[in-house]
């Protein structure tokens, strides 16, 4: 009986701990379109899902301005990750892609076009606005697209050649639909399915 009741509270312990949602934290190094590298501390949650796996589902990223204190935060919807950070004239710029199916994106730049662009003047609130707007200079993905377990683990630091080696690999594994070089509209999009973003009935 003591046995029964020792398996039993086993099960029920790795039930509950399969059941929580856990945040992983990293650092990652980001070159700039100007040729400057710094480092941002990323952060996804990662939720219980089938056969015991877990989903990268809710990206936040922090870093400061360059040459300044002024710092910048992101938190993405949940599904939508951060694949590009700049800045320009005092302004911070971001590029973020849905990455799950499922995804909650609340604004699209171009009706079903699935790349996001952003720009924020302080830091903390960010504007979705249409491709035109965005520095013509700001053109290849200069962030680790999606979180990888294999090369991120419980946070290991990735520095400017592991975030360039995974975005090359994520782009031949989604057959384009993530691009290292952003496409500013559905003609540029290099994507070998269907060029209207529809979530998971998108899926092949």
């Amino acid at each position: 009986m003591q046995t029964v009741i020792k398996v039993g509270l086993m099960l029920a312990s790795s039930l509950l701990l399969g059941g929580c949602s856990e945040t992983i934290e990293w650092k990652e190094e980001v070159l700039l379109s100007t040729g400057q590298k710094i480092v941002a501390a990323r952060s996804v949650e990662r939720i219980p899902a089938e056969l015991g796996h877990r989903r990268a589902t809710s990206y936040e990223i922090d870093v400061q301005y360059p040459d300044t204190v002024k710092k910048v935060s992101w938190e993405g919807e949940f599904g939508v990750s951060p694949i590009m950070l700049d800045f320009k004239d005092g302004q911070a710029f971001i590029v973020a892609l849905p990455m799950m199916c499922d995804a909650k994106i609340k604004e699209f730049s171009i009706k079903e076009f699935p790349y996001i662009f952003m720009k924020s003047s302080d830091g903390r609130r960010w504007n979705v606005v249409p491709p035109d707007e965005f520095p013509a200079e700001f053109k290849r993905s200069n962030l680790m697209a999606s979180y990888d377990e294999y090369r991120i683990g419980e946070g290991k630091y990735q520095s400017l050649d592991a975030v360039s080696q995974q975005n090359l690999f994520l782009e031949k594994a989604t057959d384009g639909f993530f691009q290292v070089t952003i496409p500013r509209s559905p003609d540029e999009w290099r994507y070998k399915y269907d060029k209207a973003y529809k979530g998971c009935a998108q899926q092949r």
